[in-house]
């Protein structure tokens, strides 16, 4: 599958159904489902209007939320966003 340009983290859903990819472009960051079998794109998940790439990307144990880690040293939630160098500084 080919990951759309500015994306640099992708994982594969619990049921293998699609991929969540991390997307930065511009002043936008944006997490996005898109579709293993098709590669097509499926439902936006979130966007953040910050300038920065989602280095990595972290779903909790039921797989529905998401934290994404940028490379500006912020950790990033659908809610907001907080200073932090990796996932270890969050309670996840």
């Amino acid at each position: 599958m080919k990951l759309p340009k500015g994306s640099v983290s992708a994982i594969l859903s619990h049921d293998g159904r699609t991929v969540v990819v991390g997307v930065g472009q511009g002043s936008e960051l944006t997490l996005q489902t898109y579709s293993s079998a098709t590669g097509q794109p499926a439902q936006v998940l979130w966007k953040r209007q910050q300038d920065a790439t989602p280095a990595r990307i972290s779903p909790d144990a039921t797989g529905h939320h998401l934290l994404a880690v940028g490379d500006d040293g912020r950790l990033y939630a659908r809610g907001g966003a907080v200073p932090a160098q990796d996932f270890s500084d969050a309670a996840w």
